[in-house]
């Protein structure tokens, strides 16, 4: 993205450059922090510290679909379990037969113990890791195989490179204040969820960023649309 005095912003991308009287940066916070993104003209100092002391958090899941929903009669939409001996076990199971329509459970887990297993074992293993959660989570069921399964590694994803953001010790709620801050005398903004201080982490923090910065830009009647 450059930017000089009395000219408008250009982005200059793989596809193409593109100049306007803004550029507006949805990134995340972990492709900002890779410097996958060059700004010509450098960015605010008090942006450049809340780059620095925000973190990307860890929040994967393991999809499993099934013939049947096998586990109708021993819980109801979600379940938490705590494995005796190894932490790293998905904890959180959710059913997710409605949305996926067809039985389907999503075993969750995040933090430190996501990125080991992540960084450890390949796909075929944390399915096999997730088979023992449900065995565990389940001891008097018959768990069968999945039909099919995925295994979700946004940490390593190139266009996300972590799940959201969140605050870490040493940081503090401003910095998302600062990230939100437009640069370059009001012609690069920013959003996406990293960028909302009241619900960061979430879609919804996403969606409301997008609706400040159109009123920003001046298309407070296209607000609406994001309802």
């Amino acid at each position: 993205t450059r930017s000089h005095p009395r000219t408008r912003p250009r982005a200059v991308t793989d596809a193409g450059e593109y100049a306007g009287a803004t550029v507006l940066v949805t990134s995340s916070l972990g492709v900002l922090q890779s410097g996958a993104i060059a700004f010509d003209s450098a960015l605010s100092p008090a942006k450049q510290e809340a780059l620095r002391r925000l973190e990307m958090g860890s929040l994967e899941k393991v999809l499993l679909r099934f013939e049947t929903r096998f586990w109708e009669d021993a819980f109801e939409g979600v379940a938490i379990h705590q494995s005796a001996g190894d932490t790293r076990l998905l904890p959180w199971v959710q059913d997710f037969s409605r949305w996926a329509g067809a039985p389907t459970l999503a075993l969750i887990h995040g933090g430190g113990s996501a990125r080991s297993m992540l960084d450890e074992l390949d796909d075929a293993g944390i399915v096999a890791a997730a088979m023992d959660a449900l065995r565990t989570l389940l001891p008097e069921v018959d768990v069968p195989a999945p039909r099919a399964s995925y295994v979700t590694r946004w940490r390593s994803d190139p266009w996300s490179l972590g799940s959201y953001v969140y605050v870490p010790v040493g940081a503090s709620p401003a910095d998302i204040d600062a990230l939100a801050e437009p640069e370059w005398e009001g012609r690069l903004l920013f959003a996406g969820e990293a960028t909302d201080r009241a619900y960061f982490g979430s879609v919804h923090a996403a969606m409301r960023s997008a609706a400040r910065e159109m009123r920003r830009i001046g298309l407070s009647n296209r607000v609406s649309e994001l309802r």
